[in-house]
């Protein structure tokens, strides 16, 4: 199947939506980070854009902890959220 061009499909889809434009994400380098520093990140990756992967390997690297301990403390950072917004 042959179909038009995305740049043409887009061009024509904007005249009925708003195309947003694409977001970018400024991250520290993780490298230079205190382990504290890292869980903050860490929580907010969970918090805001559901990063759980992410901020799993962050902690792993970052506060040199084994992948167990990682994924304890993203689970910690989940029931948080489940929890403030049960009392919301």
């Amino acid at each position: 199947m042959i179909g038009p061009r995305l740049v043409q499909v887009l061009s024509q889809l904007e005249t009925y939506v708003r195309v947003a434009p694409p977001a970018r994400r400024a991250r520290p380098n993780w490298r230079k980070l205190t382990p504290e520093e890292a869980t903050g990140l860490a929580r907010q990756l969970v918090h805001v854009f559901g990063e759980t992967f992410a901020a799993g390997d962050l902690l792993d690297r970052a506060c040199r902890i084994t992948h167990r301990e990682a994924t304890a403390r993203v689970e910690k950072f989940e029931a948080e959220e489940i929890d403030s917004a049960a009392a919301s």
